[in-house]
């Protein structure tokens, strides 16, 4: 069998260029096939995601209404990569994919795989709650008087311990929220002591360099989050210099973390702002 799935007899003439490959587009949170959009390949050697990208497309697919399926043409036997992406409504898929040598004159193949799949994006939602430590009961208290929410983190000069709750949505049932990052800002004066998701302890990271991604900050890594869920994230930090510079607590969502190609990432990230006092 060939990549693509097609018999070769042993001995048979087989063509290596100037194929035409078939293949078929499945929006997987729907389960509908895809008709429109953009179907870009790419030699292996080129990262089109990548932030900077000098990729050069060496092919591109297009829908073929008659045979119900999206056909490339003038591509050589070998394995390439595939962009995927609409700039509406899906996230931009990004895979290996074969093109298998051809066994008759006609020079059709199927790509392998012959099926690609793709994701409705679902746009988050975020939201911050502020709690402060009280060493009297050592409980958090996201009230000021009882009532009124602490809206800000505004240091006192003891007990300087805050702990930031957020809330973040997938809505919609039928999207998800790719894999990614949320970034926090890294605050003078302040030490993060302890980060939770949904509860559970985890690692956070530090991105200190911008040529790779555009980014720089500290981040909590998640995994896809299915229309429809949410998540809890806590950052608890306590007070660790004696003067605190007024400033903003930002925290940004950047979905689908592996795609830094400005030109592919159609959506605007969503963040949430946190206003910092200065102390004293």
């Amino acid at each position: 069998m060939t990549p693509g799935g097609t018999t070769v007899v042993p001995g048979a003439t087989t063509y290596s260029q100037g194929l035409t490959a078939s293949f078929k587009i499945l929006d997987t949170t729907t389960s509908s096939l895809v008709t429109t959009g953009n179907a870009v390949f790419y030699s292996t050697s080129d990262n089109p995601f990548a932030l900077v990208s000098t990729a050069t497309p060496v092919g591109f697919g297009a829908y073929d209404a008659v045979s119900g399926a999206w056909i490339v043409a003038g591509l050589n036997a070998g394995t390439y990569n595939v962009v995927i992406y609409d700039g509406t409504s899906v996230y931009p898929l990004k895979t290996s994919v074969t093109v298998p040598p051809a066994t008759t004159t006609d020079l059709e193949v199927n790509l392998n795989p012959y099926m690609l799949t793709v994701t409705e994006r679902s746009t988050p939602t975020i939201v911050a709650s502020i709690a402060k430590y009280e060493s009297a009961t050592g409980l958090y208290n996201s009230t000021t008087d009882g009532t009124t929410p602490i809206t800000t983190i505004a240091s006192t000069g003891t007990d300087d311990r805050w702990q930031i709750t957020y809330i973040v949505s997938a809505p919609g049932l039928y999207s998800v929220v790719e894999s990614g990052r949320m970034y926090v800002t890294a605050l003078t004066g302040f030490s993060v002591t302890r980060v939770t998701v949904n509860g559970q302890p985890v690692s956070l990271g530090v991105d200190s360099a911008a040529s790779d991604d555009g980014l720089t900050g500290l981040y909590i890594a998640y995994p896809d989050m299915p229309g429809g869920s949410n998540a809890m994230v806590q950052i608890t930090m306590q007070r660790t210099s004696a003067t605190v510079s007024a400033g903003t607590f930002t925290a940004t969502i950047i979905e689908q973390y592996e795609n830094h190609n400005p030109l592919l990432r159609y959506w605007s990230d969503v963040s949430t702002d946190i206003t910092v006092d200065a102390y004293p």
